[in-house]
């Protein structure tokens, strides 16, 4: 059972209690985590963007580039998302998102690299 299919019967699960809810509880969830452990690493890393990127891919989530993304917004670009991947080779196309996972980290990331308040940085 690897871990990309894992992730998405765990998603699946939440998305099924939750309904509606689901999408905002596991991007929220992402994104908090990711903005702390990217804040407590802002003195080791001399580009957190770039850090971040790094770990996504290293993670297995799929690869980032934030390139597009400064403090004013932007556009962060996600290619082979484990989530997508994940859930379209267990369930087949989704009619609605699937990254929220990904969404959240970008959200925290990006916080985090730019020096900014979680709640001011919002992803679509």
């Amino acid at each position: 059972f690897h871990c990309h299919f894992y992730n998405c019967a765990l998603q699946h699960a939440i998305e099924d209690g939750m309904g509606d809810a689901a999408p905002g509880v596991l991007t929220a969830g992402a994104a908090e985590v990711v903005h702390a452990q990217m804040k407590a690493l802002a003195s080791q890393a001399e580009d957190l963007s770039a850090f971040a990127e790094r770990a996504f891919s290293e993670l297995g989530f799929g690869v980032l580039d934030l390139s597009g993304v400064s403090a004013q917004g932007g556009e962060a670009i996600v290619r082979a998302s484990h989530y997508a991947m994940g859930w379209t080779a267990v369930h087949g196309a989704r009619e609605t998102p699937a990254c929220f996972f990904p969404a959240g980290f970008i959200q925290g990331a990006v916080a985090a690299a730019h020096g900014l308040e979680l709640a001011s940085v919002t992803v679509a």
